[in-house]
């Protein structure tokens, strides 16, 4: 586990834009995807689907609310190559 989440910090750390930021972890099994301000991330989750991957919406995990902007990602049951994969299919559903 620790050895997906190291190898899946360091690819969030080269493929993050100005557009999006990842968020490092303290624990847990979730990455944090930081969209730009005002961004929807429920609205760009039927696209995820389309494209073979999902994440669940940060209002999904806030009370208020919040997070609109933000999108959780879930590494404990992926392998690497799997998580890599992922990534590039939310990156290109998105673009």
């Amino acid at each position: 586990m620790r050895s997906a989440h190291r190898r899946w910090t360091r690819h969030s750390r080269n493929t993050s834009t100005a557009s999006a930021r990842w968020q490092r972890p303290g624990g847990g099994y979730f990455f944090w995807l930081e969209l730009a301000d005002g961004a929807d991330a429920g609205a760009l989750e039927a696209a995820a689907r389309a494209a073979g991957t999902g994440f669940l919406p940060g209002t999904a995990c806030s009370i208020s609310g919040g997070l609109r902007h933000c999108l959780r990602l879930s590494f404990a049951h992926y392998s690497v190559p799997e998580i890599h994969e992922g990534i590039g299919r939310l990156a290109r559903a998105f673009t």
